[in-house]
């Protein structure tokens, strides 16, 4: 990924963050210097949303992305928002498309391989990715990160934690940091008469009046009392309630076991069953 001067690592800066955060469309703008080995010029967009000026003279530079597919129909060369991104930037993209359930495999097979794209998808936690990054196979983007108006505003702490040996090597795809937690219907709340739960209890009771109390008032029985989704979030939230370790912890005789080894999960799946038990 290395070999572009100052301005390649200014442009990957801008594309790296679009391809970590799956949005092609991003508002960075790439700066520019004429000294590859100096520091980086004044840049001359900004967040106002107009692209940069670029010089007549400069000839689009080649990138090639590799990104993890989460749908079957992918866009094509033809793509408007890929066509803009590369408008924006002054580049040629060539994007690669790796099913999700298999791109962990396919970093590490590209990461073996030596032939690396020059901007990819990457697992922090992956021995491959660190290995790699250690042995200089990826920019330090830490020094860019303040240049940039949008990029500078990155969490410190998510980048702390997401850098290996203190420094950063890509842009984390950001998430909203309390997603894994529990979202009640205010509406329903206030139909039903209902306060916010503070108890495991009280939380099974608004599961039950959700369900069985007619919370959206038609009249049908076609509500739910929770909703969950397909990744493991939920159930790890639940089974901490009821004092489960978080993927390990410590039994009885002071040695390490897993978290469904313990009585504390056992007792969250009861407590899972008679939810589901109750149509909720």
């Amino acid at each position: 990924m290395k070999g572009y001067g100052k301005r390649g690592s200014n442009l990957a800066t801008l594309l790296l963050a679009a391809a970590m955060l799956l949005s092609l469309l991003s508002a960075c703008a790439g700066g520019k210097t004429d000294d590859p080995g100096g520091e980086p010029a004044a840049q001359n967009g900004g967040s106002s949303g107009q692209p940069p000026e670029q010089s007549k003279e400069e000839p689009p530079l080649d990138l090639t992305i590799m990104v993890p597919a989460f749908n079957t129909e992918l866009p094509g060369e033809d793509s408007p928002v890929l066509k803009a991104l590369e408008a924006y930037t002054n580049t040629n993209i060539t994007m690669q498309f790796v099913p999700n359930s298999s791109y962990p495999d396919k970093m590490n097979i590209t990461l073996a391989s030596g032939q690396l794209p020059h901007i990819m998808v990457a697992d922090r936690a992956s021995a491959s990715f660190i290995n790699a990054a250690r042995n200089g196979a990826f920019w330090e983007l830490g020094p860019y990160l303040k240049d940039y108006p949008n990029l500078s505003q990155a969490n410190p702490i998510v980048l702390n934690n997401s850098s290996i040996d203190g420094k950063t090597y890509g842009i984390y795809r950001g998430r909203v940091l309390g997603r894994m937690g529990v979202t009640l219907n205010a509406d329903w709340m206030k139909k039903l008469g209902l306060e916010p739960p503070k108890t495991i209890d009280e939380f099974y009771n608004i599961l039950k009046a959700f369900k069985e109390d007619d919370p959206d008032g038609n009249g049908k029985d076609d509500t739910y009392g929770i909703v969950v989704t397909k990744y493991a979030g939920p159930w790890d939230i639940m089974q901490v309630w009821f004092g489960a370790p978080n993927k390990w912890g410590e039994g009885a005789d002071g040695r390490l076991v897993p978290t469904h080894m313990t009585p504390e999960y056992k007792e969250a799946l009861k407590f899972s069953a008679s939810c589901m038990r109750k149509g909720s």
